[in-house]
């Protein structure tokens, strides 16, 4: 998960003003405070498939932006989606998506932990016509705008390997000097609700569906640290898990309840590529996710594979002294 590109460049720093770790290849700047903006197309959709039919749930959207905020190990963002981001105009067509999401990190030494949090409203069956025979391209899909995605993350991981620097390509805390890899499994509990808020009638019907996921992923990262800068970055690795699912099938008079326990099967990979000056940062990384497991009672099998990219660009600032002397305090309490 945890893939980026930072370059390191010849700081034009007095070297007093410097400090290093791992025999000089990794500096650390814990004298700046980083402001970092990106866009990525990782939006949220649904896929349900049942033995006869399949639903593809889709976000009116292409894209987000995320405003980050980071200082040593502490790090924080925002994200939005602007309506002036492709695909967000034509809501007549597929409905109208509100989307909000934000995080926090820490980020030490050799362990990571991250959490998140997201929400999306309003989404399109993208696969209408299997529905609609008389559905042609260009008229309006079935919308569905009280559906919402909500989901709860954590991440926690450790580097085995401290020559190389996760802060470097996740929070451009730190450089990079030399290349460097390591393994680096990491746990992720992930709970997500996807419920339809559509007011009931006497002959209508809603779902909530509440889902507990757990994964440990032995993932390997390398860092590649070429000239004037820049590096390249890549790793990947396979997860095993389970997941818990209830679905609440509301009338307005009653609620049937469903529960399900079920293995699930993923991998990701992640590679890009960037420039991480002693000011100036910027990147791009592109990541494949896949998903399988099989429903608990039923002979479906889920399988999905995501791809997405994201880029950044941020820059460095001298931290505030008030800053740096609470984070000196917690750096001691830690």
């Amino acid at each position: 998960m945890l893939c980026g590109i930072a370059v390191v460049g010849n700081a034009q720093l007095a070297d007093s003003n410097r400090t290093f770790r791992e025999n000089g290849r990794i500096e650390v700047m814990n004298r700046f405070v980083n402001l970092k903006l990106s866009m990525s197309n990782d939006l949220e959709n649904i896929s349900v498939r049942t033995a006869n039919q399949k639903f593809v749930l889709n976000p009116n959207g292409n894209a987000y932006f995320k405003l980050g905020f980071n200082y040593r190990f502490i790090a924080f963002s925002f994200k939005f989606a602007p309506d002036f981001l492709g695909g967000t105009n034509d809501n007549a067509i597929r409905g109208k998506t509100r989307f909000q999401g934000f995080g926090t990190d820490l980020n030490f030494k050799q362990s990571f932990h991250q959490l998140s949090y997201r929400r999306t409203r309003g989404f399109y069956l993208e696969n209408t016509g299997d529905f609609n025979p008389a559905w042609q391209p260009g008229q309006a899909y079935f919308q569905f705008p009280q559906l919402y995605f909500t989901q709860f993350q954590l991440v926690s991981g450790y580097n085995f390997n401290p020559a190389l620097s996760v802060n470097s390509l996740v929070a451009q805390t730190e450089r990079q000097l030399k290349s460097a890899g390591a393994f680096m499994p990491y746990t992720s509990l992930r709970y997500y609700t996807v419920e339809d808020k559509t007011p009931l009638t006497a002959n209508s019907s809603s779902q909530r569906s509440s889902n507990f996921e757990w994964i440990l992923a032995p993932t390997y990262l390398y860092n590649h640290i070429l000239k004037h800068d820049f590096y390249l970055a890549a790793g990947g690795g396979p997860g095993l898990g389970v997941l818990f699912t209830r679905l609440d099938t509301r009338r307005q008079n009653s609620t049937e309840t469903t529960r399900s326990s079920d293995f699930v099967f993923r991998w990701h990979a992640r590679a890009g590529l960037g420039h991480n000056g002693p000011r100036f940062f910027a990147g791009a990384y592109f990541e494949a996710q896949g998903a399988n497991f099989k429903q608990q009672n039923t002979t479906a099998t889920n399988r999905e594979v995501r791809l997405f990219y994201s880029i950044f660009s941020g820059y460095r600032f001298n931290a505030p002294g008030t800053l740096k002397r609470l984070t000196d305090k917690a750096s001691r309490i830690i």
